[in-house]
Parts: C-alpha cells; structure tokens; sequence
C-alpha cells in the first residue's frame, strides 16, 4: 500500500514540475519574441532613418549649397574656374572664426560649363578649416560674392542660411561702387528666390547710397552715422547739399545719427582723428551742417545702444549661431537602448518566477512522500 501512495506522490511531483518548465519555456519564448519584435522595429526604425539621410545626402549633398548663374554675367569664353567667398560684413563685429581665403581650392565651385551654373557647396570650405562658415545662420551677418579665374568679380550680397539652395544671378548693366574706393566698381547681383535679401545697404564715398538690407546691428541712422564720422571734416562729401539727398534716401534727419556720430568720434584711437582737438574740430562741424539743415543746432543724447551701434565693431555677439542644435539628434537613441533593456528585464523576472515553482512542487512531494513512511512505521 505504500508503494502505491509513494508512486502516486512521485508522479505528481514530476507532472508538477513537467508543467512549471513547460510554463517557464512559453513565457520565456514569448519574453524573447517580444523583445526581438522591440530589437526588429528599433532597427527598422534606425534602418530607415539612415536610409531617408542618404537619400537627402544624394540629393542636396550637405545642404548647405549656393549657385550662381555665371552665364548672366558675361564674362566670356575665358572662364575655367569660378570662386565663392563667403565672409562676414566688414561692419559686423568679427566671430573670432575662421573664413575662406581668396580664390584658393577651399572656395572652388562645381562648374558645368554647359549649363553655366557654378555651385558652391560651403561644406567644402568646412572640412578645410573654414569653421566661421557652419555657423552661419539666418542673421544677416555675411556676404558672398563670386569671382572667376579672369579677374571678373561680383559685387557682394547679404548671405544668410535661408539663401542655401538658392541661384544668384547677375546685372552687367548696374555696377555698385566699393564703399571705400569710388574708382572700383563691381556688377550687381540678386537672388532669384530671396529678392528681398540684396546688396548690404550702405552709403558710398561719393555719397551714393545703395543695397536695401541692412545688416545685423545696423539702422539708417547708423548708416549715415558712419559717413558723418569718417568725412566729418571733408566740407565736400558733408555739407548742406551733400547730405540733403542721402537724408532723403534714408528716410531720416541728421541730428538722428549725430549723437552716434559723436561717441564714434570721441572713441576713434586716432586713426581718424588725431587728438582731442581734431575731435573737437570735427564735432564742430557736424554742429554747423545739421544747424543749416535742420534750423537748430542738435542735442547730443546718449544713444542706448551706444556700445553696439552703427556695425563699428564695438559688439562682440556672433556667437550665438545656431549649429548646436543638431547634436540634440543623438537623444533618439538613447531612448532604443531603454526600451531593448526593459524587455530583457521582463525575462529574467519570468524565470525566476518558474524556478519558485518548481522548487514549491517538488517540496511538497518530498513532505508527502515522508508523511506516508511515518504513517507506514506507525502501523
């Protein structure tokens, strides 16, 4: 009788224990599916977002590209090579970054001469070193111009991150002046796109005025700021009838730029002005002009942004461009790497569950196996 109760105990033990590892293998399988589905669809996903980046690469190379037409410019049969240089406004405080340097292998342009577009991808000056042009962004802190292996050149245009992919083309006809140089003079350019964007707005030499936008940091008042401040003295260039179209041009008084004139000057290190007196000198005949304009002497106001204004270079804020914000990208995958690792979690807390209980069955039919040896002695 005791054998059979024995046997008995014994078989149900091992259907115990059978069904406890049987469970323990379906929850494992099904544990391990599930995280290989979560590995599949993280790696479809990871797949695909690589796939859509080499299809964009293909298609637009860095992105970061600028064409010019240079068919338009005639400029002949003469071409072989065609140039972009891309700098900041010389009136935009310097980023401390390194630029491009004239016409080197760093500024080439992919030029096919059957169609006559030559682009320029700024990528190609990056990897050479040229680090100011990847912080290039949507301010308008930069210009570019475009220059062939004849010594034909352009004017310059403002140059911002929403102008990548856009084809600039030239105007034989219109020709701007060098700010500096009135001897010197370059064909305008546009761009076909982004016609709002032109020229760097600015007052000549010889008191023309030309370009429409303003670059970062600059206003009309400042614009003619500048002027008053390097020809203060010259009678020719700042007088009565000199001004009165420049005024009119900009849309502004004189006494609007005169307080921004006068800090220039009294802050020049002698490049301009010799010493006090010449400051003096200077200011006294910015007084006259603007009184014979205007009526009245003006009133020196301290400007608000006396430390920044008129593009002197007094400001140091270019830093400020938006590049970092691609390195937040890498946080997708971060986030793979925690739902991979909560799925492998969920498996070991299953077979720690299966072990419990097979270790429980086997316990009672070891406690029944004992308890019917007692009873049998016990007879």
């Amino acid at each position: 009788m005791f054998k059979k109760f024995a046997s008995i105990a014994m078989a149900a033990a091992m259907v115990v224990g059978t069904a406890a590892f049987s469970a323990s293998a379906a929850e494992i399988e099904d544990a391990t599916v599930g995280a290989d589905i979560d590995s599949s669809a993280v790696a479809a996903d990871e797949n695909s977002e690589t796939v859509g980046a080499d299809q964009g690469s293909e298609t637009t190379g860095s992105g970061k590209t600028i064409s010019f037409d240079v068919n338009s410019a005639k400029w002949g049969d003469g071409v072989k090579a065609v140039y972009c240089h891309i700098f900041r406004n010389p009136s935009v405080p310097s980023d401390g970054k390194k630029y491009t340097s004239w016409q080197l292998k760093e500024e080439k342009c992919e030029y096919d001469k059957n169609t006559g577009i030559a682009t320029y991808d700024l990528q190609t000056g990056i990897d050479k070193g040229a680090d100011g042009l990847s912080t290039i962004n949507e301010k308008n802190e930069w210009v570019v111009m475009f220059s062939a292996n004849t010594g034909a050149e352009t004017y310059h245009l403002v140059f911002n991150s929403n102008c990548y992919g856009d084809t600039v083309v030239a105007d034989p006809s219109t020709k701007y002046e060098n700010t500096e140089d009135s001897e010197k003079s370059s064909i305008k350019i546009s761009y076909k796109k982004n016609s709002n964007i032109t020229a760097p707005k600015a007052i000549t030499s010889t008191g023309k005025v030309q370009g429409s936008t303003l670059v970062e940091g600059s206003t009309d008042a400042s614009l003619l700021a500048d002027y008053l401040f390097k020809y203060a003295t010259d009678d020719k260039k700042v007088s009565k009838d000199k001004l009165t179209p420049i005024i009119k041009e900009l849309g502004i008084k004189a006494s609007d730029a005169y307080s921004i004139a006068v800090d220039k000057i009294n802050a020049d290190d002698g490049t301009n002005y010799a010493d006090d007196a010449a400051k003096k000198k200077a200011i006294a005949a910015l007084d006259n002009v603007i009184k014979e304009l205007e009526g009245e002497a003006p009133t020196y106001v301290k400007p608000s942004n006396s430390d920044s204004n008129g593009g002197s270079g007094s400001n140091g804020g270019s830093g400020s461009n938006g590049s970092g914000s691609n390195g937040g990208s890498g946080s997708n995958s971060s986030s793979g790497s925690k739902s991979s690792g909560s799925g492998s979690g969920s498996v070991s807390s299953g077979q720690e569950t299966t072990i419990f209980y097979v270790f429980g069955g086997v316990v009672i039919a070891a406690a029944g196996v004992m308890f019917l040896a007692r009873k049998k002695r016990q007879f």
